[in-house]
């Protein structure tokens, strides 16, 4: 129903790359609260955190997993795979570290999220077609809330004139992958499911960079993303040469 072939055949070098670009930044961006959840394990509490984002990049992975498999699209289904993965481990790492007492918090997510799932089982039992358009309309719904959700704080920051709240790295990941998701769903599917919630996704991270540009330093984070970069290469280089070392 909603997609079609593009005008990029898929296996040419431009279609292969508008095809490869999106799965490789979709994953990165959900491996992006990593860190994060180490700090939950380490130090044994979710301090004040949101459960929120956790439980809902494993639900609507699942549902874009979905919706994947019923256009046949396999960069669509792979990423998807991964971002269910994680969140998954994601939520179950929450759950056990949680510490705030306010059970019923939990309990919320739990079951608004089994409200979500239900409706998707619903409709995956119904005819592909009809399938096709609900699970759309589920995965685009909730890609344009957690997509706009920033766009709150963009006028804090400009009352504020402070972009602490939005991280640069974060801010350029979102902007880069929904701009290859929009090449891929324009040029190569011709999916409207994927490319309009992605336009949402682009605002957001153009008006976060433009933030940065306006009120913060933006050579100076350049600098620190390029070499966090650098010292995380000169660490597994290390971390090879020391495994090389004990094994000669």
């Amino acid at each position: 129903m909603t997609s079609s072939e593009g005008t990029v055949p898929s296996d040419t070098l431009l279609g292969m790359f508008f095809s490869t670009a999106p799965q490789i930044t979709c994953i990165m961006t959900f491996l992006s609260p990593w860190r994060t959840i180490q700090g939950f394990k380490q130090e044994r509490t979710t301090k004040d955190l949101p459960f929120l984002p956790y439980i809902s990049l494993a639900v609507q992975s699942f549902i874009w997993s979905n919706y994947g498999l019923l256009i046949g699209a396999l960069p669509v289904i792979l990423p998807n795979v991964v971002g269910t993965l994680l969140g998954i481990y994601y939520v179950y790492i929450f759950h056990s570290n949680y510490t705030l007492g306010v059970k019923y918090m939990l309990a919320k997510h739990y079951i608004g999220s089994a409200v979500v799932l239900l409706a998707l089982f619903f409709f995956l039992t119904q005819d592909p077609d009809v399938a096709k358009q609900y699970i759309a309309l589920m995965g685009m719904t909730g890609t344009v809330i957690f997509s706009a959700s920033p766009l709150i704080m963009i006028y804090t920051v400009c009352v504020t004139k402070s972009v602490a709240a939005l991280p640069f790295d974060m801010a350029l990941l979102v902007f880069v992958n929904s701009t290859f998701w929009i090449l891929y769903g324009v040029f190569v599917v011709n999916d409207y499911a994927i490319y309009l919630p992605n336009m949402l996704g682009f605002l957001a991270g153009f008006l976060q960079l433009s933030c940065h540009v306006l009120f913060g330093d933006i050579r100076g984070e350049v600098k620190q993303l390029v070499q966090c970069q650098s010292k995380t290469e000169n660490i597994e280089f290390l971390a090879v040469n020391i495994r090389e070392t004990e094994l000669s």
